[in-house]
């Protein structure tokens, strides 16, 4: 039985994975400023976190649920070619922000938004907050961590050398991923509320 149907709900849930991993590395790293924080305060960032979390996975994932319908149709090569192009640049542009808003924090003392995300693009003036140590060890841990990444992503969504399917199996498979990639409008959205997702939908203290 054809399982290329399972790759886009695995993906979608593997960059929330990654985003609920990336808050509880900063709350981890930034400990002292959060001592008299209790668990449910912590449970609290990651639940609130959720809906924004699910937003941008969904924006992420939409791309290669499309390049899975393609991969029906053309050699399994040049398919995974398409969607290791995709995902290598993707995973390293959001390990970097995560590791970029954990050390610029230090220094900035807020944490990185849309807002700040502009200054970014200019790696020269964002890399000037801090020392040269630092830059050195956190690029060399985004990109340690964007290749880990990048290898399970991989394995997740990549195409194996696998029998021809029918052309029934083929049209099967392409309309249930397009219906899959339909339904991330969902949390893409931020549910069926007639306001649309933004940043302050998340926000729930002025101390977390």
């Amino acid at each position: 039985m054809d399982r290329n149907f399972l790759k886009t709900p695995l993906l979608f849930l593997f960059f929330i994975a990654v985003f609920v991993a990336g808050k509880l590395i900063f709350l981890a790293y930034y400990h002292t400023d959060y001592a008299t924080f209790t668990s449910g305060d912590f449970i609290r960032v990651i639940g609130h976190g959720l809906q924004h979390d699910a937003s941008v996975a969904g924006y992420l994932t939409a791309l290669p649920g499309l390049l899975l319908i393609i991969g029906y149709w053309v050699k399994p090569r040049l398919a995974n070619l398409l969607l290791k192009a995709y995902l290598l640049p993707i995973i390293f542009f959001v390990t970097a922000i995560l590791i970029v808003d954990i050390v610029l924090y230090e220094y900035w003392g807020f944490r990185i938004d849309a807002s700040t995300l502009f200054y970014l693009l200019s790696p020269k003036e964002a890399l000037a907050s801090t020392s040269w140590i630092t830059n050195i060890t956190g690029i060399s841990i985004a990109l340690l961590l964007s290749f880990l990444l990048f290898k399970a992503a991989s394995k997740l969504l990549l195409f194996n050398n696998k029998p021809l399917l029918s052309l029934k199996s083929k049209i099967a498979g392409s309309f249930l991923i397009l219906l899959e990639v339909a339904l991330l409008f969902i949390p893409i959205r931020g549910g069926f509320k007639e306001s649309t997702m933004n940043v302050g939908k998340v926000y729930f203290s002025n101390e977390i």
